[in-house]
């Protein structure tokens, strides 16, 4: 590494490479769209038992809801789910399909990870760098002190010059 980026780690200045916050934030948006997609996943794989549920009417439809009363409220849940948080992806006021979902969270992660190893270098370079500072900033405040005790004592020197001047 040259001095220039041994001293950018040093004075703790905004590197370009560090993207810690903007992978937290592309993670937290890829993975809200994979729930989503596992939810609209899961709502298709109980969606035979609910639509037997609704084509059954009466006392019949009473006594399947009791039968299977787990797999309806959690489909009901489910569905609640999508409902609410599909909407952040609506185009043109229309819900996405789970392929257009798909190909925006695989967008998302291909982003990710093109980041990431530019991150992951900074970081490295970061950590070797921490190494360095720590003596860097001990042999700079070596030379302060070296240069205030000389300071010092010429000025305790020019003091007895005056001193012994004067008598």
């Amino acid at each position: 590494m040259s001095f220039s980026e041994l001293s950018g780690f040093f004075f703790n200045t905004p590197h370009d490479d560090d993207h810690t916050d903007e992978l937290a934030d592309l993670r937290k948006k890829f993975t809200a769209i994979d729930t989503l997609i596992a939810k609209m996943k899961h709502r298709d794989e109980l969606e035979p038992v609910y639509k037997e549920y609704q084509g059954k009417s009466g006392w019949a439809q009473s006594r399947f809801k009791k039968k299977n009363a787990a797999t309806i409220e959690d489909y009901e849940q489910t569905v609640k789910y999508i409902k609410e948080h599909i909407k952040k992806y609506a185009v043109d006021g229309k819900p996405p399909t789970m392929l257009d979902l798909l190909e925006k969270s695989n967008k998302l992660k291909s982003k990710w990870n093109r980041l990431n190893v530019e991150h992951t270098a900074f970081l490295t370079k970061r950590e070797t760098a921490k190494k360095y500072t720590r003596q860097v900033r001990q042999y700079l405040n070596e030379q302060q002190m070296k240069r205030e005790r000389e300071q010092s004592r010429q000025r305790t020197q020019a003091k007895r010059r005056n001193k012994n001047a004067l008598e």
